[in-house]
């Protein structure tokens, strides 16, 4: 099943589909739609090679893509042949009522009578949220099948110019991956405590415990943000949206000068902050504000949840000056300022 399963990829990008060595495993292994997609090897046959080949099937699904011909090499559930994903995955409640499970695409195309349209069968009737899903998944194929050729169905390697498979290229991908668009610069700033740092890369992949968080790791508490008391607590609307939190950065944001919309998540703020205060000598601190922000608004929260404790939004915004002045202080040896002024003289920091 596995080796059929090789063949099947060589068979696709049209590389090595007459060597001899690939007639053999077809001849031996078979190589029909059934053995198309091995989730997991537990056969006889599975051991040593194979084996691993059914192990990383994942790296050939991810890293090619198809074009329809006739439509018989091509699985309709378990290709991706619309779309980024299979449609087993995307829609799995369908994908357990079909009858046609391991059928191919072509085999799900009325061609009489004219014009085609989909011959889907399903174990059950389709009522009330399944007409839903239903629906979504003619959006996703398209209410219209595909127009079916006389050209063999094709799969090209997408790591490749020429869209044929090869092993140096997938060596290369897995050597080195592709950069991810996670905004690293601005995170780890070596002129902020690491624990802080640590917060933030945390608020950005939605890992800080609020209680959404809390709530997907099994506990069961009722989901009422601590600071505004009225919406769901996670961890954008804690640092960003809430209207305590909000209150809190309009106290810090310069009133002139400075035009900012809130992103919708803690990774925006990461991938829209500018290094670069508008005007005045508050630009060496000016990346430092999300931080100080963020983090004195998450103190808050835990002394209101823990503690009991609760301040208000001005209080809160003297604690993250406090935090900028000695970060400041630490980090520039021209940064001399005193706490009286950036509290009763903010605006001045940023004014040309």
């Amino acid at each position: 099943m596995n080796s059929s399963l090789l063949a099947k990829w060589c068979w696709r990008f049209g590389s090595e589909k007459d060597q001899l060595w690939c007639q053999v495993i077809i001849l031996k292994y078979g190589n029909t739609p059934s053995s198309w997609y091995p989730e997991q090897v537990k056969t006889p046959h599975g051991t040593s090679l194979w084996k691993s080949i059914a192990a990383h099937a994942h790296i050939i699904f991810k890293n090619s893509a198809f074009k329809v011909g006739v439509g018989t090499n091509i699985s309709f559930w378990f290709d991706v042949w619309c779309g980024h994903a299979r449609l087993k995955d995307s829609f799995p409640s369908l994908y357990k009522l079909s009858r046609q499970k391991k059928e191919s695409l072509a085999t799900l195309i009325s061609l009489q009578p004219s014009p085609p349209s989909w011959n889907l069968i399903f174990s059950e009737r389709i009522e009330d949220t399944g007409i839903g899903h239903l629906a979504d998944l003619l959006f996703s194929i398209g209410a219209v099948p595909p127009l079916l050729s006389t050209v063999d169905d094709s799969r090209s390697w997408k790591l490749s110019p020429n869209g044929t498979f090869s092993v140096k290229s997938t060596y290369e991908s897995l050597s080195h991956p592709a950069v991810s668009d996670f905004p690293v610069k601005f995170v780890w700033n070596r002129h902020i405590p690491p624990k802080i740092c640590f917060f933030v890369w945390s608020a950005c992949l939605n890992k800080i415990p609020t209680i959404d968080t809390l709530r997907k790791r099994g506990m069961c508490i009722p989901n009422c943000c601590y600071l505004c008391g009225r919406n769901n607590e996670s961890a954008s609307h804690l640092l960003l949206h809430c209207n305590y939190s909000k209150e809190v950065w309009n106290l810090i944001l310069p009133h002139s000068g400075w035009s900012w919309v809130f992103p919708e998540s803690v990774e925006g703020v990461a991938h829209s902050w500018s290094f670069l205060a508008p005007h005045g000598t508050g630009r060496k601190i000016w990346p430092f504000i999300p931080f100080a922000i963020m983090w004195s608004t998450w103190l808050e929260r835990n002394n209101r949840a823990f503690n009991n404790i609760a301040k208000s939004p001005l209080k809160v915004s003297i604690d993250v000056k406090a935090l900028l002045l000695s970060w400041g202080w630490a980090a520039f040896i021209d940064f001399r300022f005193r706490l009286d002024h950036l509290i009763f003289s903010w605006d001045s920091l940023f004014l040309p």
